[in-house]
């Protein structure tokens, strides 16, 4: 069900082993990247990220950000902002006078993890309709994982990572342009234990790098990247290794 929801929990009695070359992930499980609405009209935004609070149903009239989650970008080269949650997530950059970045998507939660979240989704690109230039999406962000074992070892992965936004690359013809999307943030990781051997930095929220913006042929502003997201673990006996980001 966890692939389902976005969702991967559990409590064992005994012991959890993550093999090397095996993995329990949630990565791109989360909240959604905002969506294409098509070329619409000139100077034009697509859709913020999604976030606690929603998903866009229609096209935006704004590049403001949806709580956590990325704004859009505006107009034929404005990239869309990374999702927030640890952090603050990367602006839309831009080049052209005429665009505008997305408004990065805000931080989330508490570092105690006392409730889990999702990552923010990262915004689209704005939209042009002379040129045809159209909106690349953003990334979807992490899920999460929650596990409670009185062993735990990871010789593999655990990863509630945000994926990347869409890379524009529409450019085949010189004045044919457009930003990236907004990268997806890291999303929430809460292990709990007796004896914990995890690994280094094998257990990971890594936000998703904003996707490639093209101006004229030539590559152009990128997306914002998204946050990481949030790792908690708790022992009563002995930890080893690390995790990124420190929990």
């Amino acid at each position: 069900a966890g692939y389902l929801t976005g969702i991967v929990a559990f409590r064992a009695t005994g012991t959890v082993s993550v093999e090397s070359g095996t993995n329990i992930t949630v990565t791109g499980k989360g909240y959604r990247g905002g969506q294409n609405f098509g070329v619409g009209v000139d100077y034009g935004y697509s859709a913020y990220g999604e976030a606690i609070t929603g998903r866009a149903a229609a096209r935006v009239t704004s590049t403001a950000a949806n709580g956590s989650g990325g704004g859009s970008g505006q107009g034929a080269d404005g990239s869309g902002a990374g999702g927030g949650y640890a952090n603050s997530g990367g602006v839309g950059q831009k080049i052209l006078a005429s665009s505008n970045g997305g408004a990065v998507g805000g931080t989330s939660g508490n570092p105690e993890l006392t409730t889990l979240l999702f990552g923010g989704g990262g915004g689209s690109s704005g939209v042009h309709s002379t040129g045809v230039r159209y909106a690349a999406t953003g990334g979807i962000s992490g899920g999460i994982i929650f596990i409670t074992a009185n062993t735990i070892t990871n010789a593999g992965t655990i990863s509630a990572n945000g994926n990347q936004g869409q890379n524009n690359d529409f450019n085949s013809t010189a004045g044919q342009q457009g930003g990236g999307g907004g990268g997806g943030s890291g999303g929430s990781v809460y292990i709990r234990g007796n004896t914990l051997t995890l690994g280094t930095n094998l257990v990971t929220t890594a936000g998703g790098t904003g996707g490639t913006g093209y101006l004229n042929n030539s590559a152009g502003k990128p997306g914002g990247d998204g946050s990481s997201g949030r790792v908690r673990v708790e022992y009563t006996g002995t930890l080893s290794g690390t995790t990124s980001p420190s929990a």
